[in-house]
């Protein structure tokens, strides 16, 4: 994992005026990086900054480059991650205070499931069944879904406590799907 000083110089960039502003924050790459990890796909991160940073506008040509510093941080979140998942340990979830709690996991939550949706065919094609149960829980949470199921389950605090405290978990459940032995 980043040390504070890393989290801070990451966070730091990630909330700069240097980016877009749908740029994902700390959370969302966390969650993004974990679906990466987790999934059947494992791309480079150089790959993969379009999810990170957004699309370019039409028209536009260049963007501010990422600075190595930031790449190299998020490189030792990835690789950080991978460990966790590889020695079968749950993730640790980044959460900021019980203030704003709920928004660090809806966050965390919509990174995974852009993740997802960018290899949506690989994640799929073996048990779509299977993997829609494994995600239920973090599409519930993302919040990106309008529907009344979805709709339906938020309404059940109960439930999504036991979602948000099943995360990790679920993570770790993902993870040994694509990459069990």
């Amino acid at each position: 994992m980043l040390n504070e000083i890393e989290l801070n110089e990451l966070d730091d960039f990630l909330f700069s005026e240097e980016v877009s502003d749908v740029t994902l924050d700390y959370f969302g790459l966390h969650g993004l990086l974990c679906a990466l990890v987790a999934g059947p796909v494992n791309p480079k991160l150089t790959d993969v900054t379009h999810l990170i940073f957004g699309e370019f506008e039409e028209g536009q040509t260049a963007h501010t480059p990422i600075p190595e510093r930031v790449l190299q941080l998020m490189q030792k979140l990835y690789q950080s991650i991978a460990a966790e998942l590889q020695n079968e340990n749950a993730v640790e979830l980044p959460v900021d205070d019980e203030e704003s709690f709920e928004l660090s996991i809806r966050h965390w939550c919509a990174g995974f499931i852009e993740g997802f949706l960018a290899y949506e065919e690989k994640w799929i094609e073996a048990d779509e069944s299977k993997i829609a149960d494994l995600l239920l829980p973090i599409m519930v949470l993302s919040e990106l879904f309008e529907d009344e199921e979805f709709d339906d389950i938020r309404r059940n605090e109960d439930l999504v406590d036991q979602f948000t405290e099943n995360l990790p978990d679920a993570v770790t459940d993902i993870y040994l799907h694509f990459h069990g032995k």
